[in-house]
């Protein structure tokens, strides 16, 4: 029998509940108290809190490409079921270079543009655009916000796009990885080639090797991964030509192709996000609804976070620029994560210390009771792992830890939550992590 992530989650979860019931409201119980990075624990002071939270969708299609109905019924459709910003990222497969015959024409997009516009009112409602670039065979897609025009590079073809095409187009907001699925790109997917990629270490554990595949590998287990190929499969290599314009990757995905809505996103790529974190890629967690139906807002309850300043297009892309970024499955579970007064997304110096402030934010379940894990993890080495794990009270929101990251070395740490319904179920939340420089 095979069983998936999610559902392996869920009952890790349900025996760390269980295993967490009896510890003290505010103790802490670090993993490994030999070698464990934490210090200090206290649940009394409240993070700086200069920014609002805003939930919103950034990845949904109308038929100016492969969904139904048109831009403005899809934002009018969000501004009722409640989303504070939305962004119609339309396919532009054959103007990249594809003949599949879905593709946003320049007249469409200046359309989409103006709607776009007209739907925005400051303080209400931001309606955002973009483009899903390329396609799954040829390196996956990814969003592209705010351009001018229609992207006009080749299909699959990364390297321009990331050393060209994005320097000279000042006006894009921002890049986001869609629908991540880094087994499958990298042939490590049930009934394709095992490529040996796995080293022992001296007790006898598997590791995977930092430097993932052989070059001989065939390319038709490949689907390029967001411009491995273009970059002799060198994750290293790649992360810098990206990050400068890549801020998320989707945690959470529809499949917006289901017409009616669901409970949940069926997409769960928690393990994609602690991938890419891995390989130095600087992301933040986005949960999206890839919307091709009439339900813009309402597909399921998951959101993406942003904390902004302010209720507008620019606000919100100021802050997905940043990436103070958090993905919830629960339509209005917020985190606001700091790192020595740096909101999450931040480059830190280095530093023997690092108070991390967490508060939450659930207006609508205010005695919910939370699973706090703290993960943080080198790039390059084995991926994130928590070194808290703590249970809280009903109605606790607010917590301190101080970490003592590894000197010399590149960390980061991020947040997740688990919210505990009234029915037993789970909802989890992300946060973008907080980066710390050797």
């Amino acid at each position: 029998m095979t069983f998936s992530p999610r559902l392996l989650t869920l009952a890790s979860l349900v025996l760390l509940s269980a295993c967490s019931a009896a510890l003290k409201p505010i103790s802490l119980q670090p993993l490994n108290r030999q070698s464990s990075n934490l210090t200090r624990f206290s649940a009394n002071r409240t993070p700086a809190k200069a920014m609002r939270a805003y939930f919103g969708n950034l990845h949904s299609h109308t038929s100016y490409s492969d969904g139904i109905l048109n831009p403005r019924e899809a934002y009018r459709m969000a501004i009722g079921n409640g989303l504070d910003f939305m962004a119609v990222t339309e396919h532009n497969h054959e103007a990249a270079g594809g003949s599949d015959g879905i593709y946003l024409t320049p007249q469409l997009y200046e359309d989409l543009k103006k709607n776009a516009r007209e739907f925005t009112t400051p303080g209400k409602f931001a309606a955002l655009y973009g483009q899903e670039f390329s396609t799954i065979s040829s390196g996956n897609h990814m969003n592209i916000f705010n351009a001018a025009n229609i992207v006009d590079v080749g299909n699959g073809d990364f390297k321009t796009l990331f050393e060209k095409y994005l320097p000279a187009h000042p006006e894009i907001a921002f890049v986001q990885f869609n629908h991540p699925n880094f087994k499958r790109d990298l042939g490590l997917a049930e009934n394709t080639p095992q490529p040996q990629i796995f080293k022992t270490d001296q007790q006898g554990h598997q590791q995977m090797e930092a430097r993932l595949l052989p070059i001989g590998m065939m390319r038709s287990n490949l689907f390029n991964d967001y411009g491995y190929d273009d970059y002799n499969r060198d994750f290293q290599a790649l992360a810098k030509a990206a990050n400068p314009w890549v801020r998320s990757i989707e945690i959470l995905n529809g499949p917006g192709t289901n017409p009616k809505p669901i409970a949940k996103a069926e997409a769960y790529m928690e393990e994609d996000y602690f991938f890419y974190l891995n390989q130095g890629f600087k992301l933040g967690p986005t949960a999206d609804q890839d919307n091709h139906y009439a339900h813009w807002g309402s597909l399921h309850p998951g959101r993406s976070g942003v904390l902004a300043s302010e209720l507008t297009p620019e606000g919100i892309y100021e802050g997905l620029r940043a990436r103070r970024i958090f993905a919830t499955e629960d339509k209005n579970m917020a985190v606001y994560f700091t790192a020595n007064g740096h909101w999450m997304g931040e480059d830190l110096p280095a530093a023997g210390e690092v108070q991390l402030e967490i508060q939450i934010e659930d207006k609508d379940e205010p005695q919910a009771q939370y699973l706090l894990q703290i993960f943080t993890d080198t790039p390059g080495q084995n991926t994130a792992k928590p070194i808290v794990q703590q249970t809280l009270n009903p109605g606790q929101k607010q917590f301190q830890f101080v970490w003592r990251p590894e000197v010399g070395q590149e960390n980061y740490a991020f947040v997740k939550i688990t919210q505990t319904n009234a029915d037993g179920s789970f909802d989890d939340a992300w946060t973008a992590p907080v980066w710390i420089k050797p």
